[in-house]
């Protein structure tokens, strides 16, 4: 009995792994799929506000502007994520 129940555990545990595998190879296809969308989406971004920048210096001023405010939000998420999520994880 002791036996059979061994093998069962041991089934257990081999078939989690199969589908911990799985599991990870569909989000790492996920992933790359994902990152090679968001890499064509950047480049398309990044042309677009280089035409549209070069036609009208206006809107050159502008795409600055959110730029500047991009990096000053990505500053302070980091600062945010230092304050507060970097200090639970350190509890762990």
């Amino acid at each position: 009995m002791h036996r059979l129940n061994c093998q069962i555990h041991l089934s257990l545990i081999t078939t989690g792994l199969d589908h911990f595998q799985q599991h990870r190879m569909v989000w790492k296809k996920e992933y790359l799929l994902l990152h090679a969308q968001r890499r064509r989406l950047q480049a398309e971004v990044d042309n677009h506000l280089a035409q549209s920048s070069e036609a009208d210096e206006s809107l050159f001023h502008i795409y600055k502007d959110f730029e500047k405010y991009d990096n000053k939000l990505s500053y302070e998420f980091i600062e945010f994520k230092q304050g507060t999520l970097d200090p639970v994880w350190a509890l762990r």
